[in-house]
């Protein structure tokens, strides 16, 4: 199956070994810091797709395995305080609640060359994007077992 590029990117700034952004909002900094889980690497040109380098940190990996690595993403941030909020196909929405109200969000999509031929795809990488958006107002929170919003 074909994955999607969900739009929306906020500017983020790429590491070779990590990523991080650093956003001040009103009189607190925000430091996000994605470790580089197993299989994955950094993708600074986020594969020269969509527009996306310059606005996103990406990882990369072989499109078979991206499932995967966001499934280890999951597990990676929540470990750091942030929580699933939502999302949709391709997309998962984390939040952290600020000291001084309201929430940042943090955004991850999966995506892929769309326009690589069928018999491409078994080689091709996927991609990983992140975005921070920073100082907003918090997502209802899904109760325990129960399904995000989308």
């Amino acid at each position: 199956m074909r994955l999607a590029l969900i739009a929306g990117m906020a500017a983020l700034v790429a590491l070779p070994a990590h990523a991080r952004q650093d956003a001040a909002v009103g009189d607190e900094t925000i430091s996000l810091i994605l470790p580089v889980v197993e299989g994955a690497r950094a993708a600074p040109d986020c594969g020269g797709l969509y527009g996306l380098a310059g606005r996103a940190q990406c990882m990369t990996a072989p499109l078979t395995e991206i499932g995967a690595l966001a499934e280890l993403y999951v597990g990676a941030l929540s470990q750091t305080g942030w929580r699933t909020s939502g999302g949709g196909p391709n997309q998962v929405l984390f939040q952290r609640v600020r000291s001084s109200g309201g929430c940042d969000i943090l955004e991850m999509i999966t995506f892929y060359d769309v326009e690589l031929a069928e018999e491409a795809l078994a080689t091709a990488p996927g991609y990983l994007g992140f975005a921070l958006h920073t100082g907003g107002d918090c997502l209802p929170i899904p109760a325990e077992g129960e399904t995000p919003p989308q």
